[in-house]
């Protein structure tokens, strides 16, 4: 698989990741909190397939803020 695709799916991931997070934000529950944990299983997992990508640390760094929010809402 190209390096672009998987930095596309890293991108797509975080998306959807973003996306679970703002729900969990604004209807904080334990299903939006576990399908936003999944979210984040799942972008973890195609960040490292990204490799070593031109934009990697951007998306590590993405990665890495959206998981802050969400432990700021599972405190």
């Amino acid at each position: 698989m190209s390096e672009q695709l998987k930095s596309m799916q890293a991108e797509h991931a975080l998306d959807a990741l973003q996306h679970a997070v703002d729900q969990a934000e604004s209807h904080p529950s334990a299903e939006k909190i576990e399908e936003a944990e999944n979210s984040v299983a799942h972008a973890e997992i195609a960040v490292r397939q990204a490799g070593d990508g031109g934009n990697t640390g951007t998306l590590s760094e993405q990665l890495n803020e959206e998981k802050e929010t969400l432990g700021g809402i599972n405190g």
